[in-house]
This record gives structure tokens, C-alpha cells and sequence, in this order.
């Protein structure tokens, strides 16, 4: 299911579609964005919080992730600049250690705070303290590694050429989401040149 999605003609002009999308937009697309836009200014990270897909895979993830932010609670002095500074208003002030799926693992409250060693970054397996500089450098190295393996191995570009582009552009218009097999198939069929 995934390759034939993949190798369908609508995911192969799929970001020519978003951009049909922005620059033809609709008046119901135009009200939603602008709804979403003012609920995010009245509600902190509205469109973060409760809507967004990527936050939610974020949230499963950061509850198996093997890193978590901890606090020493004799050394803390209940200040709350580290719950103030928290994008997701999890209350760190209050924890011992942040288990919370709404947990991205950005820092700023290790940042904010005003005691030394008070939180901290700890390898749950390890049981050991992870240097701040450390989290970057991982998050940068693991995206060049897994882009440059990507590149390496040809799984980076796609096999279109710029004729196969053309050709789907000029069919755009009847490219709609495929929503089962059977579209994939439909779209695929309608897709190919005619001999």
C-alpha cells in the first residue's frame, strides 16, 4: 500500500498541490487558518497542543524516549521560572522527573533555571546526566547521517524525469487524495500515456 502511494501521480505533484492550495486558496480554508491563527494568539501553542499530528507522534514519543528532564528538589527552590518557561505548561516545579507525552524535550526550563544541577537531562538507562551542548550536536549528526545514507543509497531522489513532470502537472487538476487501493489504481491507470 505504502510503495503504490508513494509511486502514485498524485503523490509525485503532491507539493505542486500545496502550493495550488496556498496561492488558489479557499474562502473555508482562508476562514479556518485565520481561526487557528487567533486561537493560537488567545491560546498558547494552540495548533501545537491539541491539533497538530506531529505533536501527538512527539507526545508517544518523548513517553519511551530514554531521556528525561529531573529535578533535585532539595536544591530547587520553587521558584516555577522552569514551569513558566515550559511551552507545554508541564508543571517541572512540581515533578521529580517529567513523564508527560506533551514533554518535546526543548530544555528551556533547564535553561531558565536559576540554581545550578537543580535540573538536569539524565539518560534513564545510563542513570547518568546528559551535557546540554550534547543534544544538539546528536540531533544534527543523526539528520546528517540518516540524509546522507538516504543520498548514498539513492533513496534520496526520486526517478522522475522532468518530461514525467510536465506530463502530471498538465493532469493536475484530476489528481484528488487517493483514499483506498482501488484509487491508487484508478489514478495510476488514468495516469499513464497514451499509446
Amino acid at each position: 500500500g505504502l510503495r503504490a502511494f508513494l509511486d502514485s501521480p498524485y503523490n509525485q505533484v503532491a507539493d505542486v498541490k500545496m502550493y495550488y492550495f496556498f496561492a488558489d486558496i479557499s474562502r473555508t480554508a482562508l476562514i479556518v487558518l485565520g481561526v487557528l491563527f487567533l486561537l493560537s494568539i488567545v491560546i498558547r501553542n494552540f495548533w501545537c497542543r491539541y491539533l497538530c499530528p506531529y505533536g501527538a507522534l512527539l507526545g508517544l514519543v518523548s513517553l519511551v524516549s530514554p531521556q528525561k528532564i529531573r529535578r533535585d528538589p532539595v536544591s530547587c527552590i520553587d521558584c516555577a521560572k522552569c514551569a513558566l518557561a515550559c511551552p507545554s505548561r508541564i508543571k517541572v516545579d512540581k515533578v521529580r522527573t517529567v513523564i508527560s507525552d506533551e514533554c518535546t524535550g526543548c530544555l528551556n526550563c533547564v535553561d531558565v533555571c536559576p540554581v545550578k544541577d537543580t535540573l538536569w537531562l539524565e539518560s534513564v538507562p545510563l542513570k547518568r546526566r546528559v551535557p546540554k551542548r550534547l543534544v544538539p550536536a546528536l540531533v544534527v549528526g543523526g539528520f546528517v547521517l540518516i540524509t546522507g545514507l538516504a543520498m548514498l543509497t539513492g533513496h534520496w531522489q526520486n526517478n522522475m524525469s522532468v518530461n514525467d513532470y510536465i506530463r502530471q502537472r498538465a493532469a493536475i487538476r484530476m489528481y484528488g487524495h487517493p483514499t483506498s487501493l482501488e484509487d491508487i489504481s484508478r489514478m495510476n491507470h488514468q495516469a499513464q500515456p497514451r499509446k
